[in-house]
């Protein structure tokens, strides 16, 4: 079940796993229903182990798939191929970034063959790449810069299953600098 706080719009607080799924469900339908030039990168923030993961399972299992996504801390980088194509939309490129020290090191993953245009990408811990090394993942990419962002920060509340989710939308490219 999910309640809102009423004094924090952009605030709500999941009281078990069935209302994570539900707002990764509706996140995800809202996000594949916009035309591509105007899908927003999604940005995960939160601290180790606040279920950043689990609530990307969730989106995942929302967009079709039958295989729970797994922490990319180690590969860095995970992507689910979709079923069909949706609106444009082929696979979800997941990057965890919790181990990079430098935008060097995110371009010598060879994400330039899986991000590409048809790609919806989610972010964890996109603060420790400076505003540098987007301009460079962009352009190795060559995908298009995003025009906004949707920021979901996640925190552990007081009882085990519940998370506090706070979501922002953020207008312009420069969403590094809007996210910290």
């Amino acid at each position: 079940m999910a309640s809102s706080n009423a004094s924090r719009p952009d605030h709500l607080v999941l009281a078990d796993l069935q209302a994570t799924l539900e707002l990764g469900a509706n996140l995800a339908r809202l996000w594949l229903d916009l035309p591509p030039e105007a899908r927003p990168i999604l940005l995960l923030e939160g601290d180790l182990g606040a279920g950043k993961t689990f609530f990307v399972s969730e989106l995942f299992r929302a967009m079709g798939s039958l295989v729970p996504a797994v922490s990319p801390t180690f590969p860095v980088v995970n992507t689910l191929q979709l079923r069909s194509v949706y609106n444009g939309v082929d696979k979800i490129c997941h990057l965890d970034l919790y181990r990079l020290k430098s935008s060097d090191e995110m371009l010598q993953l060879g994400l330039e063959l899986e991000v590409t245009n048809q790609s919806l990408v989610l972010l964890e811990w996109p603060e420790n790449i400076d505003s540098e090394g987007w301009e460079k993942f962009f352009k190795w990419t060559r995908c298009k810069k995003p025009k906004r962002a949707i920021s979901v920060h996640i925190d552990r509340a007081e009882a085990p299953e519940e998370r506090n989710y706070r979501l922002r939308l953020l207008n312009s490219f420069e969403w590094w600098r809007e996210s910290n």
